[in-house]
């Protein structure tokens, strides 16, 4: 069973999930983070994302199920380095999220039977190593004004 706030996955790192409801269930394709040895910096340059996963899930409360990897950076032909894709446009309301482990907090948001879902990623997995994420999903709390009441990602562990 997936349970918020906790990897999605614990046998590889994965990061920057784009999340979706297709037929009542969920999907979420997250870049692979393929471990190594060398140095964080900051310039970005030190993530080995070569592939997407696609994991599912039959809802909140059911177990994740990695499908395998649906795209290598070998089969496209203008990909360099790194396989990454920035997720829809949105109006910035102020912070949904206070930081979390790790260097970036890349997210997405997708509505559930009624429900809507963060899907994030942070480096607790690996205890900080920032180019080893995992995908974490928490629900959102919406407002009447519709700002997204703000998550603390550790609170309460």
């Amino acid at each position: 069973m997936s349970e918020q706030r906790r990897p999605l996955v614990s046998h590889i790192f994965t990061a920057d999930p784009s999340a979706h409801v297709f037929n009542g269930k969920i999907y979420i394709y997250p870049s692979h983070d393929i471990p190594h040895d060398g140095e964080d910096n900051d310039d970005g340059d030190e993530y080995r994302m070569e592939d997407y996963h696609i994991l599912s899930m039959d809802g909140p409360d059911a177990p994740c199920v990695d499908h395998g990897c649906a795209l290598h950076m070998r089969d496209v032909p203008w990909v360099g380095k790194q396989m990454w894709v920035p997720d829809g446009p949105f109006t910035y309301r102020g912070r949904i999220m206070e930081p979390v482990l790790g260097w970036t907090t890349h997210h997405s948001i997708v509505e559930y039977r009624g429900k809507w879902y963060l899907f994030y990623h942070d480096c607790e997995l690996s205890n900080g190593i920032n180019h080893r994420r995992c995908v974490k999903f928490t629900e959102l709390t919406i407002r009447p004004d519709g700002t997204i009441e703000t998550i603390r990602p550790y609170e309460g562990e």
